[in-house]
């Protein structure tokens, strides 16, 4: 299946330079630029410092379209800031696309991220093509049975979602097996209303309902409490 793409990272462009959607298809329209260029994460923003580094992110961007990005470090950065470039490939989804995979945004990620989609890519053209997401597979089963302690952890994290509350789980190595894990215990029909990041910092413009943290950062944590965000450990 074929959907709109677009790239957010640090670049010079003429007489601009900085963090900026670099580039995109046809069909990302300057309405969804605003709002995938307000999400989109600059310098810093990852939690882990690793060079491998990388966090799964999915949002609403509008009422019949959704954004899954993978955001990871490129080269060096260009700046006087030092440390890395981030570099975030979005692909935007309509409900339709999601439907062949039960509402599983996770689902989706793991069979592109197993057929090399979401790496960088460089160089690049600001016009890009539309990209080409795999369909699923009836053979293939991404749902693995949840490893001991996964499901206490999911059991309160529903709980407070029901709540209203917005959530960040400290000490998470592994957050796509506690997500897919989640997200099947959700209905289909409320999947995609769970905005979630697994390892993007929080902060007031990019208002994910889940947030994964590897390790507990005391600055990570004083960050989501400032933002009504309450911290849960992983670890128990």
């Amino acid at each position: 299946m074929h959907v709109e793409q677009a790239i957010f990272t640090s670049v010079r462009t003429g007489r601009v330079q900085g963090y900026q959607l670099a580039a995109r298809s046809d069909g990302v329209d300057d309405r969804l630029a605003q709002v995938l260029t307000k999400w989109g994460p600059s310098h810093a923003a990852l939690c882990n410092p690793h060079p491998a580094a990388d966090s799964y992110n999915f949002h609403a961007v509008s009422g019949d379209c959704f954004a899954i990005s993978r955001t990871l470090y490129g080269g060096a950065e260009y700046s006087a800031r030092g440390g890395w470039q981030l570099v975030t490939r979005y692909a935007l989804v309509e409900p339709l696309h999601l439907r062949e995979f039960d509402n599983d945004p996770i689902a989706l990620m793991r069979l592109a991220r197993s057929e090399g989609l979401f790496g960088l890519m460089s160089p690049f053209d600001a016009r890009l093509p539309q990209l080409e997401l795999p369909r699923p597979s009836p053979s293939v089963q991404w749902n693995v049975p949840p490893r001991k302690g996964v499901a206490e952890n999911v059991d309160e994290i529903i709980g407070r979602l029901e709540r209203g509350e917005r959530l960040a789980v400290t000490h998470c190595y592994n957050p796509l097996a506690i997500l897919q894990h989640l997200i099947r215990r959700l209905p289909a029909s409320h999947r995609l209303e769970l905005s979630f990041t697994t390892g993007l910092k929080p902060t007031a413009h990019r208002p994910f309902r889940l947030h994964f943290l590897p390790g507990d950062s005391p600055d990570h944590r004083r960050a989501a409490s400032a933002l009504g965000i309450t911290c849960l450990s992983a670890s128990g």
